[in-house]
């Protein structure tokens, strides 16, 4: 199975030994999922343009969250941040539980998170969804516009597909590539899709490598651009000198020194970091309205 993290690691983990442009044949896609961009409802913004505005009115105060440092969730933020040209705080979670929770709770701001997960809570109430990330209106919130009808340019889709160790006969890649498109054709599986929030990814294989180096590529420049570092260099920080956080913009790992002045708001929780416990000490912004 290859995914969108195999083409986030080829930049994120320049020392790992798996390349998914080289190391592994592209057999076909399988299916490409919507993310949407969340807000707390008592966020005072309802649409896409709204929060620009509020951003750049509140520069530094706004903290997104994520389902974990360097995944699809944490990139789309940094690619909406740097396409819209405003300054927010990232606040990573471990998982998107734990995430929804903290931003329902009020202690973040905003999320780029699947339509899978977050459809529940979009349809609750707990959680606004502003706008999808696709380039495209999404079928199950045909209502709710996307991310590029006010930042042209900007997609963002979770897929899934399949690949095949190197070497892999030809004529065999071709079988499989032919039967995965006949059972994506069905209709009883693209109405599953549909439910789903997503949409059958159809090709051939060479349709399907090229876009996996498309996707390699622009990922990999969000990531030089904000100069994101694996997950596993936080542990470069000291941790005497305060809680670890992650960096605004750069994914490294910061810490916060001890007796800062800034707390949680009474009775809510501190925010969680990608270590995926509360933080020892407070972190430098909470989620208070600016």
């Amino acid at each position: 199975i290859v995914a969108v993290p195999h083409a986030i690691n080829v930049t994120l983990h320049e020392r790992s030994n798996i390349n998914v442009t080289r190391d592994i044949v592209p057999v076909a896609g399988l299916y490409t999922g919507t993310f949407a961009m969340l807000v707390n409802p008592s966020l005072p913004v309802k649409s896409v343009p709204e929060f620009i505005a509020y951003a750049k009115a509140n520069p530094g105060k706004i903290n997104m969250t994520s389902s974990g440092a360097g995944n699809l969730s944490h990139l789309s933020g940094e690619l909406f941040k740097m396409m819209a040209g405003i300054d927010m705080v990232h606040v990573p979670y471990k998982g998107a539980v734990l995430a929804h929770t903290g931003l329902m709770a009020g202690e973040v701001h905003v999320m780029f998170d699947a339509m899978t997960s977050a459809l529940p809570h979009i349809r609750s109430g707990a959680l606004r969804a502003l706008a999808v990330t696709t380039a495209t209106r999404s079928k199950t919130l045909a209502d709710i516009p996307t991310v590029a009808e006010s930042v042209p340019g900007y997609a963002v889709s979770s897929w899934l597909g399949v690949g095949a160790p190197p070497g892999t006969p030809a004529d065999v890649i071709d079988k499989l590539n032919h039967e995965i498109n006949v059972v994506l054709a069905d209709p009883a599986m693209r109405a599953r899709f549909a439910d789903l929030g997503s949409e059958p990814l159809t090709g051939s294989p060479a349709d399907f490598g090229r876009f996996i180096a498309a996707e390699t590529e622009k990922w990999g420049k969000v990531i030089r651009a904000t100069n994101m570092k694996p997950d596993y260099d936080r542990a470069a920080a000291n941790p005497a000198s305060g809680c670890c956080r992650r960096a605004a913009g750069t994914g490294r790992a910061e810490t916060t020194p001890a007796g800062s002045p800034s707390r949680p708001p009474a009775g809510s929780a501190r925010p969680r970091t990608g270590h995926g416990g509360p933080c020892p000490r407070p972190v430098r912004r909470t989620a208070r309205i600016p």
